[in-house]
């Protein structure tokens, strides 16, 4: 059955007026009444309240509305001092990150595919507001088509002296497609189990604190990042704050994805260091907030494979995503899979190819007493050796670990006392 748009909206629109009228909460149509978004396949319906309607009793009738216009997907926003209901009419076409090359971009900005009106979009790595992203949704609604799109966008535009790139991807299907795609960029090679992660993101943070401007830009895209923090523990989430909290200024980006986007599983230091949020279709209002890092954003309306929200501050915008052409179409699974190394085998090292840092700091300069402190309940906490030096622990890692000393404070004279020993 061939849906008539025009019409769509005039007969959607009556229903919504009639269903806020019937629950105390009564709008207008706005001018104009609606827009019909082809290249996304829906309508928008523009409204403004009246009389003492306030905007919060609309969006609180949100599943009021989905229901008297017959589609869960029907999602309430704001824009322009304009209240917005979009409504899916019809199938989407899926966006090929192929066939976005060609559009105009500035330097170091990702393809994140299109807005609802057919324009591509991208996420400008060179703005210092938006260095780093949390790419979240759940199964199916293409983060992982989207980040690697997003990171094929750059090889292809950036040579390896502009741009170099680092993967960790714990999941068990390969994409062989991506992989030949960015080999050109690769570091090291691509980081499959906790052990190489940890490698590898030492070795980047090392990177960091030794430069000092920037050549070459880095990009770490890690997969399933709660997922690695899980299996990898403390030292990785501290290895990935770090990042996200100093990499900007030595031109190190990080694009983490998961399912679980809650500071409980990410932790609080590095989901507060990614300012910006892609966003799939998660399953409830709740889990939209947390992706979101703010209420109100309806990804819970988002319709899964590609149909995205880009969360900026207080910019947010709908979009399509841009896939890989070995994707299926409208599907998030790979077209075809290798088999994953077995994870119980000793890891290789990865050798990581990086611009030479500036030299480091004599070993013999003296650290602040509260870093000792730090450090000293860091290496009885982690007996384990872990390659850091002491000077590196104090310019690297401290940041993180100063948090997790606080906990000691009631203690605080007597590990000083303690670290006097390794000063």
């Amino acid at each position: 059955m061939v849906i008539d748009p025009s019409q769509f909206i005039l007969e959607s629109a009556d229903t919504v007026l009639k269903t806020l009228r019937d629950r105390n909460a009564p709008v207008s149509l706005d001018h104009p009444k609606g827009m019909v978004l082809a290249p996304v396949s829906l309508v928008e319906i523009y409204l403004k309240p009246a009389g003492s309607t306030k905007v919060a009793q609309v969006m609180a009738l949100s599943d009021d509305i989905a229901l008297a216009v017959k589609n869960d997907n029907a999602r309430i926003t704001q824009s322009g001092g304009k209240l917005i209901i979009q409504i899916p009419y019809g199938p989407r076409k899926p966006i090929t990150i192929e066939s976005l090359y060609a559009a105009p971009s500035a330097p170091y900005t990702a393809t994140l595919g299109c807005d609802l009106y057919g324009k591509p979009i991208g996420l400008s790595l060179a703005d210092p507001s938006t260095p780093h992203a949390l790419i979240a949704g759940t199964t199916g609604s293409g983060k992982t088509a989207l980040a690697q799109a997003m990171v094929m966008s750059l090889c292809k535009r950036h040579t390896r002296k502009e741009m170099m790139l680092v993967v960790i991807d714990p999941k068990a299907d390969r994409a062989p497609w991506f992989e030949n795609a960015v080999a050109g960029h690769l570091g090291p090679p691509i980081a499959r189990t906790p052990d190489a992660a940890i490698k590898v993101l030492r070795q980047v943070v090392k990177h960091m604190g030794g430069v000092s401007e920037p050549v070459t830009r880095l990009v770490v895209y890690v997969d399933e990042v709660a997922d690695l923090i899980l299996s990898g523990g403390i030292e990785v989430q501290n290895l990935l704050s770090s990042i996200a909290q100093r990499g900007r200024s030595a031109g190190i980006h990080l694009f983490a994805a998961t399912q679980k986007p809650s500071a409980k599983h990410l932790g609080p230091l590095l989901t507060a260091n990614l300012p910006v949020r892609l966003v799939g279709r998660v399953v409830n209002a709740s889990d939209s907030a947390l992706a979101c890092g703010q209420a109100g954003c309806g990804a819970e309306k988002l319709l899964g494979k590609g149909d995205f929200i880009f969360v900026d501050g207080a910019r947010v915008v709908r979009f399509q995503a841009a896939m890989p052409q070995g994707y299926q179409s409208g599907g998030s699974k790979p077209a075809q899979s290798v088999p994953v190394p077995d994870w119980t085998a000793p890891a290789q090292t990865p050798v990581i190819e990086l611009p030479a840092p500036d030299e480091p700091k004599p070993e013999t300069e003296r650290l602040d007493k509260a870093q000792a402190a730090a450090i000293f309940w860091y290496r009885k906490a982690n007996p384990k050796p872990d390659g850091y030096t002491q000077t590196e622990l104090a310019r690297v890692i401290w940041p993180d670990l100063k948090t997790l000393a606080g906990g000691y404070i009631p203690r605080i004279k007597k590990i000083i006392a303690l670290a006097n020993q390794i000063q």
